[in-house]
């Protein structure tokens, strides 16, 4: 790809992307620093305030959710495994999803002969999703580096969970350390079944109060670095408000004329960088 060559350009002010990892990226491919902006995927968290619960802290449920996409990059596989390891311990797991692993998921449930893990349809609605937040005491998000090189830039549904106060367990992969940092704003560990079953056994044998400051720690870094009112990203949504665009672009120092170019990962073993221009008049 040619973006070492267009980030160089006097017509190129800033480039954006999600993330820390996303910008090492660019670095390493030759695009100044100076001229990467960061912009990550946010939202917004009081739409998401209908999930919250009291005592959320206590733990009281003892049941995990996930909800996603059934795909190889959001490592469930290692989450049904990980479910085995704690079937003889009251805790159960409940994934909400679709996707073109599902039967190879359904085997897998079936071959293990595990009884405290389900799959679910996929969830239909915010309301739907709240009652999910509320039933639950943990959001598992175990994504990994998928064979064909995809994987997630910062999942939505980990901030969505964040937002709703629900705690979150996920991994290193790609811009998720931006977001959750382990024993801060979540539980982060390998994505291997043994290391997901024992930060989850972690995680219920915490005080409460050590619950609560994540949660908190969770959403106030959620709000201060992933607020869809306070981001650019809001701002470049580009719905063709051409006057908003521009004065969002000012305040990010990028003048009318110039050429903006937004970069994410590109899911290919060529690990090239997918690129959006539009001129901002």
């Amino acid at each position: 790809n040619r973006i070492d060559e267009f980030s160089r350009s006097p017509m190129c002010r800033k480039i954006m992307t999600l993330s820390q990892f996303h910008m090492q990226f660019l670095v390493d491919q030759g695009v100044p620093s100076d001229k990467i902006l960061i912009n990550s995927n946010c939202v917004d968290p009081d739409l998401f305030a209908a999930g919250k619960v009291d005592n959320r802290a206590k733990r009281t449920k003892r049941s995990i959710c996930a909800v996603t996409r059934f795909a190889e990059k959001k490592g469930l596989a290692h989450l049904i495994r990980a479910g085995k390891l704690l079937e003889d311990e009251g805790i159960t797991i409940n994934i909400y999803g679709y996707g073109e692993l599902e039967d190879d998921y359904r085997k897998l449930l079936a071959d293990q002969g595990s009884t405290n893990v389900h799959l679910h349809g996929p969830v239909q609605g915010r309301d739907a999703l709240m009652e999910v937040f509320r039933e639950h005491d943990l959001f598992a998000c175990p994504s990994i580096r998928a064979a064909d090189g995809d994987m997630d830039g910062i999942p939505t549904t980990l901030m969505e969970s964040m937002a709703a106060g629900l705690p979150v367990l996920t991994t290193e992969i790609a811009g998720i350390p931006d977001l959750v940092s382990d024993k801060i704003t979540g539980l982060v560990c390998e994505a291997r079944p043994e290391e997901i079953a024992a930060q989850i056994r972690a995680f219920y044998a915490w005080p409460d109060g050590m619950v609560q400051a994540m949660i908190e720690n969770a959403e106030e870094r959620l709000r201060r670095n992933h607020h869809g009112a306070g981001s650019y990203g809001h701002c470049f949504a580009l719905r063709g408000n051409q006057a908003h665009t521009g004065s969002c672009a000012a305040a990010a120092g990028i003048a009318p004329g110039s050429a903006l170019f937004c970069n994410s990962w590109h899911a290919r073993a060529a690990q090239k960088s997918r690129l959006s221009t539009r001129s901002l008049g």
